[in-house]
């Protein structure tokens, strides 16, 4: 009978473990992180963002063309301003990094004016990896031809964007 009860709570234990692991593993993952001239009355300088965490912000809709797409799409996610705010940014100056390490550097001053928003939707399906996801750094490029797309703006919509460093 002990020898029944001990193995009743190696069992448990290992399910126990297993429920724990799976628990851990099921944790979403993070898809962007924002590191740098933030939270000044934290010594934390880093902040990662999930894509539960990003859907919590207000969502913006762009319905907009763009020289990747040969129709206009429809992309949906909430304003990089917003985020930035959230994390207390203080610099007029940002680095936005793709997987690849592709790296641009852009002014505050674009991100107030023209509001991009961190697209994490296309056409109603969460972007991946492969197709440009899990975020895009999308302009509303058809509601201001000019400025947007004829001055060099392209090179600010980076895909598969990771992370952002607020710089001083």
């Amino acid at each position: 009978m002990a020898n029944l009860m001990s193995r009743c709570a190696q069992v448990m234990v290992f399910l126990a473990l297993c429920a724990w692991g799976k628990m851990v593993y099921a944790s979403e993952p993070i898809i962007l992180t924002i590191s740098g001239h933030i939270r000044p009355t934290l010594s934390v300088r880093k902040v990662n963002f999930t894509l539960n965490d990003l859907q919590k912000f207000p969502q913006y809709i762009y319905k907009t063309t763009n020289r990747w797409v040969d129709k206009p799409h429809q992309y949906k996610g909430p304003l990089l301003a917003d985020i930035l705010k959230s994390v207390h940014a203080e610099s007029p100056r940002l680095t936005l990094v793709a997987l690849n390490d592709y790296r641009v550097n852009m002014d505050m001053s674009k991100v107030i004016k023209y509001k991009p928003i961190l697209a994490w939707s296309d056409d109603g399906k969460t972007m991946t990896v492969r197709d440009r996801g899990p975020l895009w750094l999308m302009f509303p490029l058809d509601s201001y031809p000019k400025a947007l797309k004829n001055t060099g703006m392209n090179t600010y919509m980076i895909w598969q964007l990771r992370k952002i460093i607020v710089n001083q």
